[in-house]
């Protein structure tokens, strides 16, 4: 699939990173989240996600495949609550840019927002239950 698409189908709302693993062995960004939850046509089509716990996996991960680079903010700070947003663009024939837009929460429950930009070739979702 493409990733753009893929990327659109997901609702992030109301979830948060639990881990980001850098998989240099097999070139991958493994971005860890309590639950990911992908939205059907229909859903899409409405712009809105009704939640079918069918469709929601928990734990799950979006990974980014064949990662050249990833480029983390001036921040220095980890990914630890809600990801915004990821946005996809197409950098070139067979590579994606994917900036990951997030936030940090820190022990005084301040929120500082953060940027990953990972640029990779291919996007899937990996569900735990699945192996």
């Amino acid at each position: 699939m493409n990733p753009n698409k893929l990327v659109q189908r997901l609702y992030l709302g109301d979830r948060y990173c639990t881990r980001i693993v850098i998989d240099n062995i097999n070139s991958n960004f493994e971005l860890h989240l309590n639950s990911v939850y992908v939205m059907s046509n229909v859903e899409l089509l409405e712009g809105r996600a009704k939640f079918n716990p069918t469709c929601d996996i928990e734990n799950g991960a979006i990974v980014i495949s064949q990662v050249e680079r990833a480029i983390f903010d001036e921040t220095g700070l980890a990914l630890n609550d809600e990801i915004y947003d990821i946005i996809v663009k197409k950098v070139d024939i067979n590579l994606y840019e994917f900036t990951i837009n997030g936030c940090n929460v820190n022990e005084r429950a301040e929120a500082t927002d953060v940027t990953i930009k990972v640029y990779g070739k291919s996007v899937h979702l990996f569900n735990p239950q699945n192996n």
